[in-house]
C-alpha cells in the first residue's frame, strides 16, 4: 500500500472499498477510525492516551493501525504489552497479520520473552554429557524437540519439561558468555533479541515491560528489550498491580535451598556443581590439595551453615498456619519473637550467605587460570551464584533495617510448598508517571474498563499521570453492542448479605434455580475459591457442573464451548479474557461484588498509607478497583451483535448501599429488574421465552 500522509493513510484504510473490506468477516466497528486517529495524534504530540473502548469496539486493530503507519513513515519502534496471554497470541497470530496482509506492507514483528524462557544450547550440551545423573527419557524428549524447535522456548516443547530439568538448561545473564560462546550463533535468546532489534512492533506482556525498565534504572547490560519511545498498554488496567508485585523483593527459603543446591545436593550429589568441577579437574589432573580444601571443605561446610540458617529463620510456631499471609507491622517488629528471634536470624542469614558468596568467588577466580571450556563454563556457573547469594543477602538488610517513613510494607506468606518474606514498595504511582512515562515521547494505555463513573481519575491517579507535565488525552469509546436490547441484568432484594452465615445456602439454591431456568450454559463468578468449592460441593443440577481447577484453563474453556448447557464455576481468571460468543454461554451469574480481600497485607497497607495523607480510601481505592473488576465480570456476557442473555449479581449491597449506585453508574445502559428472587425468576423466565419465540421466528 502506498502510503503519503496520514490522512490519506486513515481515510483509504477505513473507507468503505478500503484494503480492509477485503478481507473476509471484517466490518468498521464505530469509533475504530476515530480511536486510531485520537492515537496518530497522541504519537504526533507526543501525548499520553488514556482510552476505554468497549467490548466489540474493536480496539487493537485501531491501535495498530497508527503503529504500524509510525512503523513505516517515521521508522519509529512500537512496544505492545499486554497482560494474557491470549491477547499475545491473538495480537501475533491474527490481527497483526490479519493487517498486513490487507495493507501488502511488509513489517518486522517480534513476541518478547524473558531470557530465562529460552533454552541453552551450551547447557544442553553439558547436561548431555551429565545424562548418567538426571532423568534420561527427559534429556532425549529435549534433544529430540528441537529438531522441529523454532523459538526454542520452554513453552514451545511438546511436553512439561519438569522444573529442575529447565533450571539446568535454561538461559541465564550471569552464566552467558554472549560472543564467546560455541552455540552464539545458534542461540535461540540471541536469535530471538536479533529479531527484536529489527522490529517495528514488539508484543510483551506487563512484566517483562517493567523488568526492562528495572533493567535500565540498574544500567544492566543487555536489557530485555531494544530502546523505544512509543508504547501502547493494553488491558492497562492490570498495570498498577503488576508495577506493585515488580518492585516487590521476595526472599523465599525454596529459592534459597534451591541456589544452595546447585552447589552441592544431598539427594542428587553427582549432579550438583562442585561434584562436576572435581570430576572435570580430576580429569585433566589440576585438582590440587588448595582446589580440594576450597570445594570439600570451605564450600561445603558454609553451605551446611547457611541451610541450618535458612531453617532457623523460617521456622516459627508463629506463622504455622498454611496458606497464610502474616504483616511485619510497627507493632510485631517491637514483641520479643521479631527482636529476639527473627530478627538476629535473618541478620546472620545474611552474613553467611555473602561469607559463601565470598568463597565461591574465590573458587571462580582459581578456576579462571584454566582455558578448558567445560571448567570456562563451571566459572561462569560459579559467578552466577556468587551474584544471586550476594542478592538474597542484600534483600534480607530490608527486613532488618526499618524505615518507618518509607512507603513500604511487608509480610509473610505462608503455604504448604513455599514460606517467604515480601518487601513491597507501595509508591508506585510516584515512580510509573514520573519516571516510567515521562522519559517516552507517546503512550496508549487502553482498555474495556479502565473508567469508574465514566471518569479516568482512578487509573490517572494510581500510574501517576495526575503528577505529570505531559497531556493526557481521554477518550471513552462504548461498546457498539445494545445490552438494552441484548441483555436483562437483574438483582435479587432478598439474598441475605454475603456476611450473613446462610449468604451461601441462599446463594446455591438461587444458582439451581438460574441453572433449571437457563438451561445450562452458565458461568458462576465468585470472588474467592473457598466459596467455589463450597457452592460446588452442595450444587445439584442435571446440567453438567465444571469448576476451575479441573483441568487446564485453555482446556477448561474449550470444554465449556463445545458441549451444550455446561455451566462452569469459576473465579478471579475467568472475569476476564474470557471469549465465548453464541448459545454457549446465556447467563453471567456474579455472586458478590469483587472488593479486595481487606486483609492482605498489601492492600491493607496502601488503605493505611492513604488514610495518612488525608484520602478516602474506602471510596478512592476499594470501590473503583472493585468496579473495574465487575465491569470486567459483566463484560463476559455479550460477546458479538447476535448474542443474548442474563447478567444476575446474588449480592445486593448493589441496590442497599450507598457506593451501590457507583457500580450501577460504571455501568452499559441496560434493561434491569431489581425485586424478589421469583420476581427474578420470573423476569428470566419471560426473557428466554421470548428469545426461543425470536429464533423460532427468524428460521
Amino acid at each position: 500500500m502506498f502510503i503519503r500522509s496520514a490522512e490519506q493513510f486513515f481515510e483509504a484504510v477505513f473507507s468503505k472499498g478500503g484494503p480492509l473490506q477485503k478481507l473476509p468477516r471484517f466490518e468498521i466497528r464505530t469509533g475504530q477510525k476515530e480511536m486510531a486517529l485520537l492515537i496518530h495524534n497522541a504519537y504526533q504530540s507526543q501525548e499520553i492516551a488514556c482510552i476505554e473502548a468497549g467490548t466489540g469496539t474493536g480496539k487493537s486493530l485501531a491501535y495498530l493501525l497508527p503503529a504500524i503507519y509510525w512503523a513505516i513513515q517515521h521508522k519509529k519502534r512500537t512496544v505492545i504489552s499486554t497482560h494474557t496471554i491470549a491477547l499475545q497470541e491473538q495480537l501475533m497470530s491474527k490481527d497483526i497479520p490479519f493487517l498486513l496482509k490487507a495493507l501488502q506492507i511488509d513489517l518486522k514483528v517480534s513476541l518478547a520473552k524473558g531470557m530465562n524462557n529460552y533454552l541453552c544450547l551450551k547447557k544442553l550440551k553439558i547436561l548431555e554429557e551429565q545424562i548418567l545423573f538426571f532423568p534420561e527419557q527427559e534429556i532425549r524428549l529435549l534433544q529430540a524437540s528441537l529438531k522441529t524447535a523454532e523459538e526454542g522456548t520452554r513453552s514451545e516443547m511438546p511436553f512439561k519439561v519438569s522444573q529442575p530439568i529447565w533450571d539446568k538448561v535454561s538461559a541465564e545473564r550471569d552464566s552467558c558468555d554472549h560472543i564467546r560462546c560455541p552455540h552464539y550463533k545458534e542461540c535461540y535468546f540471541f536469535k530471538a533479541r536479533k529479531q527484536a532489534l529489527e522490529s517495528q512492533l514488539i508484543i510483551v506482556n506487563h512484566h517483562l515491560l517493567l523488568a526492562d525498565y528495572k533493567s535500565r534504572l540498574q544500567q544492566v547490560k543487555d536489557s530485555p528489550l531494544p530502546p523505544y519511545e512509543y508504547l501502547i498498554v493494553d488491558e492497562a488496567h492490570h498495570l498498577e498491580l503488576i508495577a506493585l508485585q515488580s518492585s516487590a523483593q521476595r526472599l523465599d527459603k525454596r529459592y534459597l535451598l534451591y541456589l544452595l543446591s546447585r552447589l552441592f545436593s544431598e539427594t542428587q550429589p553427582d549432579s550438583s556443581l562442585c561434584r562436576l568441577i572435581r570430576k572435570d579437574l580430576l580429569g585433566l589432573n589440576r585438582y590440587s590439595l588448595e582446589l580440594q580444601q576450597k570445594i570439600e571443605v570451605d564450600i561445603l561446610g558454609q553451605k551446611k551453615v547457611c541451610s541450618l540458617q535458612i531453617e532457623q529463620v523460617f521456622t516459627h510456631d508463629c506463622f504455622s498456619k498454611i496458606d497464610a499471609k502474616y504483616r511485619i507491622t510497627d507493632a510485631f517488629r517491637q514483641t520479643s519473637i521479631w527482636e529476639e528471634e527473627i530478627l538476629p536470624s535473618l541478620c546472620m542469614l545474611a552474613k553467611e550467605l555473602m561469607g559463601l558468596a565470598v568463597i565461591v568467588q574465590g573458587l571462580k577466580q582459581e578456576l579462571d587460570q584454566y582455558s578448558e571450556e567445560k571448567i570456562h563454563t563451571h566459572a561462569l556457573e560459579l559467578h552466577s551464584l556468587k551474584n544471586r547469594l550476594e542478592e538474597e543477602s542484600k534483600k534480607i538488610s530490608l527486613f532488618c533495617v526499618h524505615d518507618p517513613s518509607a512507603k513500604r510494607v511487608q509480610w509473610l506468606e505462608r503455604t504448604a510448598q513455599s514460606f517467604t518474606y515480601v518487601d513491597a514498595n507501595l509508591d508506585v504511582a510516584l515512580f510509573l508517571g514520573k519516571q516510567f512515562f515521562t522519559p517516552l515521547h507517546a503512550a496508549v494505555l487502553c482498555s474495556a474498563t479502565l473508567t469508574t463513573q465514566n471518569s479516568f481519575s482512578f487509573v490517572k491517579r494510581t500510574l501517576g499521570l495526575d503528577q505529570i507535565d505531559k497531556v493526557v488525552q481521554e477518550k471513552i469509546y462504548p461498546s457498539p453492542f445494545s445490552f438494552d436490547t441484548q441483555a436483562l441484568f437483574l438483582v435479587p432484594k432478598d439474598i441475605p448479605l454475603p456476611s450473613d452465615p446462610d449468604f451461601l445456602l441462599h446463594i446455591v439454591q438461587a444458582i439451581e434455580e438460574i441453572i433449571a431456568i437457563t438451561q445450562g450454559s452458565v458461568f458462576v463468578l465468585f470472588t474467592s475459591f473457598e466459596m467455589l468449592h463450597d457452592c460446588f460441593q452442595r450444587l445439584q443440577s442435571s446440567y453438567p457442573l465444571l469448576k476451575q481447577g479441573d483441568l487446564p484453563r485453555h482446556m477448561l474453556l474449550e470444554k465449556f464451548k463445545q458441549t451444550p448447557g455446561q455451566v462452569l464455576l469459576a473465579t478471579d481468571s475467568f472475569w476476564e479474557g474470557v471469549d465465548v460468543p453464541g448459545d454457549a454461554l446465556k447467563c453471567v451469574i456474579i455472586v458478590k461484588l469483587p472488593f479486595a480481600v481487606p486483609s492482605d497485607p498489601l492492600h491493607e497497607a496502601y488503605i493505611e498509607a492513604m488514610k495518612q495523607d488525608g484520602k478516602n480510601p474506602f471510596l478512592e481505592y476499594s470501590v473503583p478497583q472493585a468496579i473495574i473488576q465487575f465491569k470486567q465480570g459483566f463484560g463476559r456476557l455479550l460477546r458479538s451483535q447476535q448474542d443474548r442473555g442474563c447478567i444476575v449479581c446474588l449480592d445486593h449491597r448493589l441496590l442497599s448501599k450507598s457506593y451501590g449506585k457507583l457500580f450501577l453508574k460504571s455501568l452499559p445502559s441496560c434493561k434491569n429488574y431489581f425485586g424478589s428472587k421469583e420476581e427474578v425468576y420470573e423476569q428470566m423466565r419471560v426473557f428466554y421465552k421470548n428469545e426461543r419465540n425470536i429464533e423460532i421466528s427468524t428460521r
